[in-house]
C-alpha cells in the first residue's frame, strides 16, 4: 500500500472511532439472523406446494411447442416439462425450474405478477 492508501484508510477508521463497537456487533449480529431467517423460507419454499396458474400451464406449454427450440434445451428437458402440465400441484423446486427455463427460452424472467396469481395448494389431510 502505498502512503496515501494508508492516510485514506486512517481517515476512515478514525471517522468511525466515536462509534462503540458494540452497535457493529449488534448490526451484523441482526443482519446474520435476517439472512438466516430468508435461507429458511427459501429452503421452505422449495418443498411447499403450488397450484399453477393458468399462466404458467399456458406457459411450459408455449416452451413444449416452442419451434426452434433453444440449444440447451435437449429431450429430457421437454418430457420434464410435460409431465409439468400432468401435475395438479408443483413444488417450489419445479416451478422455480420452470421459471428458470422460461427465462433462458424467451429472454426475460418470469413476471412477479405471473409468480404472484398461483395459490399455494392446500395441504393433504
Amino acid at each position: 500500500m502505498t502512503r496515501a492508501h494508508l492516510a485514506s484508510l486512517a481517515i476512515i477508521i478514525s471517522g468511525f472511532s466515536h462509534l462503540p463497537c458494540s452497535s457493529f456487533a449488534d448490526d451484523s449480529a441482526i443482519l446474520l439472523e435476517m439472512m438466516r431467517q430468508q435461507q429458511a423460507r427459501s429452503a421452505a419454499d422449495e418443498v411447499r406446494l403450488f397450484r399453477p396458474s393458468p399462466q404458467e400451464r399456458e406457459a411450459v406449454g408455449k416452451l413444449i411447442e416452442m419451434k426452434p427450440r433453444p440449444k440447451t434445451f435437449n429431450d429430457a428437458d421437454i418430457r420434464y416439462l410435460k409431465t409439468l402440465l400432468d401435475k395438479a400441484t408443483w413444488f417450489g423446486a419445479e416451478r422455480r425450474i420452470m421459471h428458470e427455463m422460461w427465462a433462458e427460452a424467451i429472454g426475460k424472467e418470469w413476471g412477479a405478477g405471473e409468480a404472484e396469481n398461483s395459490k399455494p395448494a392446500k395441504p393433504p389431510l
